[in-house]
């Protein structure tokens, strides 16, 4: 699935880029990225959501908008900030939305999922309504348990190599490179995130990708700094 921009020296999506990107023939929503089997897009449909299940496990980040989510049965609310979680082959579709819905969507892994037993799976992966299940709130981040030996950082799910954390650096930013790769959408705050000698801005609603090994940090940022981080896939990541 690698596609020509894997690996390019573009890292950062704005809302503004993800919003006028342009559709792709036969489908709803722009890819932006692709690297290995992980592809990154763009999701706002208008009056009425008629997608259908999808072959890969994915996680929504609800950049602006409300409404309803449907998922596996259940009708979860959601608004900015909102973190959706949907395993392959789920059914599922937004409802009742206001028309300035839209979100970034992360697809990673192969055809039919990576299921919720392998390495990162957390307990209670898939076991219910809401979280730690499917929607994740700022409100639940915020409130997560720290990492006892990372006051900054909270896990908050696993499913087959996927984990998702909540990053909140104050003052300065300690985090070493990781073994696998990671997008970071942003939640709230402003500052640069230093990749590999490059500075990039960081702007409410970027999207950020790091490769596995890369050295990275965030700088000049303030105590208002708020990440979802999601990281999937082998150890040394995928490539191109």
């Amino acid at each position: 699935m690698a596609g020509d921009a894997a690996l390019a020296p573009k890292a950062r999506w704005t809302l503004e880029e993800a919003a006028a990107a342009p559709l792709e023939p036969g489908r709803a929503s722009p890819s932006l990225f692709r690297h290995g089997q992980m592809n990154l897009r763009w999701y706002a449909p208008r009056g009425r959501d008629t997608q259908t299940p999808h072959e890969q496990d994915e996680v929504y980040l609800v950049a602006r908008g409300r409404g309803r989510f449907f998922v596996a049965g259940l009708h979860l609310p959601f608004g900015p900030g909102d973190l959706l979680f949907v395993p392959a082959g789920v059914e599922h579709r937004f409802e009742d939305f206001t028309g300035d819905f839209g979100a970034w969507v992360l697809f990673w892994g192969p055809p039919g999922g990576e299921g919720a037993g392998g390495e990162g799976a957390g307990e209670g992966a898939l076991a219910g309504e809401g979280p730690p299940a499917w929607r994740w709130t700022l409100e639940d981040a915020r409130r997560a348990p720290r990492e006892p030996d990372d006051p900054l950082a909270a896990r908050l799910f696993g499913h087959g190599s996927m984990s998702l954390w909540w990053y909140a650096p104050r003052e300065r930013d300690p985090q070493q490179p990781h073994d696998q790769d990671e997008i970071y959408f942003v939640a709230g705050g402003r500052g640069s995130l230093r990749l590999d000698g490059q500075r990039l801005p960081v702007a409410p609603w970027d999207a950020l990708f790091v490769p596995a090994g890369a050295e990275h940090r965030f700088e000049d940022f303030g105590d208002d700094l708020d990440l979802w981080a999601v990281f999937w896939g082998p150890r040394g990541g995928e490539g191109g």
